[in-house]
């Protein structure tokens, strides 16, 4: 059987593609990472004790929050940001590239 292009992915994407999965479930958290994620601290932890505290776990999403906290903060500063030396920025930049 032969390979489309859809099937085909460059290395680095195939390897990155796990850690943005992880990302995605810590910053939506939830029963999805608490299922995925939450784990038995020791071995003196049974089974039944194990599925109580997952059960009475609740998951916020605190790495949501603070995600959105950082990218609201930046979304108010935009307007700060002047446009008009947009020329001298990249005279600059060029500058640090040659």
């Amino acid at each position: 059987m032969a390979i489309t292009i859809d099937q085909i992915r460059h290395p680095d994407y195939t390897v990155a593609i796990q850690d943005w999965v992880k990302w995605r479930i810590c910053y939506l958290g939830g029963e999805i990472f608490k299922q995925r994620y939450l784990k038995q601290f020791t071995q003196r932890e049974d089974a039944d004790m194990f599925t109580r505290r997952k059960e009475l776990s609740p998951i916020p999403r605190f790495a949501g929050a603070a995600v959105d906290e950082v990218k609201n903060s930046i979304t108010v500063r935009l307007s700060d940001v002047r446009m008009d030396r947009s020329l001298t920025l990249m005279l600059v930049l060029v500058r640090m590239v040659a």
